[in-house]
């Protein structure tokens, strides 16, 4: 449950375009990498922290900080990550190189990498002249309210903020994300970075 609650709140910070929350996620996850050894991902967010916080100038330092979403909805808390955008473009060139066909040149292949943001432009613009709605995504969102409801009364049946003698729980104190990092390992490793 803590790992689900982590991840809605990493993703309300991109959603929400707040750099400072999405750096603080950053600095909790490279502890995570280093325990785990995702070294590729701790290298990744040991850089990107070092730099904000000293190599780079501090305009530079607030620009990367705050410039790690992209919001081409126009609303709040519509913002999306970046290297996503660029994989929804990615998605859009290869659709378009792939209706070339045998016509694919080098000219052919710059002129549609050229087009695609004004193509997509002329799109949203008839979309809106048209009044066309158009859905997000295919899936539909399911309604979890007769679920919640359940889940609720069986909680209050089991009434979980009472202490009830012969009623422990044992394992919650070991399930901490922090308690086998090794902080001198870590601290050895981040002096090691210089």
């Amino acid at each position: 449950m803590r790992e689900g609650l982590y991840d809605l709140v990493k993703n309300d910070s991109v959603k929400e375009g707040d750099g400072n929350r999405m750096l603080r996620n950053l600095k909790f996850d490279m502890v995570q990498y280093f325990q785990n050894n995702h070294t590729h991902y701790k290298d990744l967010e040991f850089r990107y922290i070092a730099e904000h916080n000293a190599l780079l100038t501090p305009r530079l330092s607030v620009a990367i900080l705050h410039n790690k979403t992209i919001n081409f909805h126009g609303l709040p808390g519509k913002n999306i990550p970046k290297d996503l955008f660029m994989e929804f473009l990615n998605r859009k060139a290869k659709d378009g190189l792939t209706r070339l066909g045998p016509d694919m040149t080098s000219a052919t292949v710059t002129r549609e990498g050229n087009s695609l943001g004004v193509l997509g432009d002329i799109l949203s613009s008839f979309d809106r002249d048209i009044s066309l709605y158009t859905a997000i995504g295919k899936h539909t969102v399911p309604d979890l309210k007769g679920e919640v409801e359940q889940l609720v009364d069986e909680l209050k049946m089991e009434d979980p903020f009472k202490i009830i003698p012969g009623r422990c729980y044992t394992t919650f104190p070991t399930q901490s994300r922090l308690h086998t990092i090794d902080g001198r390992k870590l601290t050895g490793w981040m002096l090691k970075q210089k």
